[in-house]
């Protein structure tokens, strides 16, 4: 009997936009930090009047690539036999189906 657990990869879409509000939640960090050095006096002058503003869009980019990588999806294969899938069902199994499905697979 082969047990394994693993991630489930989310869509290329997903992925990609994931990266792309990564990228703006580190420029966002980037003009946090180093703005004076290399924003122009507009850009500067809009961060410092709108601080909270910026601050809780950068942060609300972090959240958003977080969230679109998550599928929650748990599923269970024994023996490379699909015995359940979250993503198809929207439940988590109880833990005596489980249970039974490693037993009945054990008595093999």
């Amino acid at each position: 009997m082969q047990l394994e657990g693993d991630n489930f990869p989310p869509g290329p879409l997903a992925s990609a936009a994931a990266s792309a509000l990564q990228m703006v939640f580190m420029g966002g960090m980037l003009c946090a930090l180093a703005g004076s050095f290399i924003l122009p006096d507009a850009a500067k002058r809009w961060i410092d009047d709108n601080k909270m503003m910026f601050f809780g869009g950068v942060f609300m980019a972090n959240m958003l690539s977080s969230a679109l990588v998550q599928t929650g999806a748990f599923e269970v294969y024994i023996d490379g036999q699909l015995k359940h899938s979250k993503i198809e069902t929207g439940l988590v199994p109880d833990f005596s189906q489980v249970a039974g499905w490693i037993s009945a697979a054990l008595r093999k």
